[in-house]
């Protein structure tokens, strides 16, 4: 097909799009980051890939940064929690290490390539590549989240029951793994 018969086609993907127009201009002044739907990533991935000419939002608005994810569940799925995907969701974790029998002395750092760590890494990289004045962060999980994927709900009752389980757990989330030995 030749070029002037074809018709220009804008995909785009809402993902909760807040309105940043100005009051006064119909242009908007700022881009969306993508922060709220991941569901629609894989997808959206696959159409910039293997769509020649087609562009991000970084190409459209230069931002000065930009988050690589921002996944609640990486972390604990790169400690070994479990995941239970879906189609239309992100992903759960359904396996709580620390309640199944788990150890906070068994838990370590995540690696490379524990989970979808390298995945992020390698984004990252590319990332890095193509726009190397973008300011590149990472959006990670706080302890008390981590904490309850790690151990359930039942992190509540620990709370009163035991204490001083919650605080090396949460040692652990907030410090990394030698921060919650008996010891420390």
């Amino acid at each position: 097909m030749s070029d002037e018969n074809r018709l220009p086609v804008v995909l785009c993907w809402h993902m909760h799009q807040p309105d940043y127009r100005g009051p006064e201009q119909s242009d908007y002044q700022l881009p969306w980051v993508y922060l709220h739907a991941i569901k629609d990533y894989r997808d959206m991935l696959h159409h910039l890939e293997t769509t020649p000419g087609a562009r991000a939002v970084v190409k459209r608005y230069d931002p000065d940064g930009m988050p690589i994810t921002f996944d609640l569940q990486i972390e604990a799925e790169a400690l070994g929690c479990e995941l239970t995907w879906a189609a239309e969701n992100p992903p759960a974790v359904t396996g709580h290490l620390l309640d199944a029998g788990m150890t906070l002395d068994e838990l370590r750092l995540p690696e490379r390539g524990d989970g979808r760590i390298g995945l992020v890494m390698d984004a990252a990289g590319r990332i890095r590549e193509e726009f190397p004045d973008i300011g590149l962060y990472g959006l990670i999980t706080g302890p008390f989240t981590l904490a309850l994927h790690l151990y359930g709900t039942n992190l509540f009752m620990a709370m009163f029951d035991d204490p001083g389980f919650v605080q090396r757990l949460m040692s652990f989330c907030g410090n990394g793994p030698e921060t919650h030995r008996s010891g420390a």
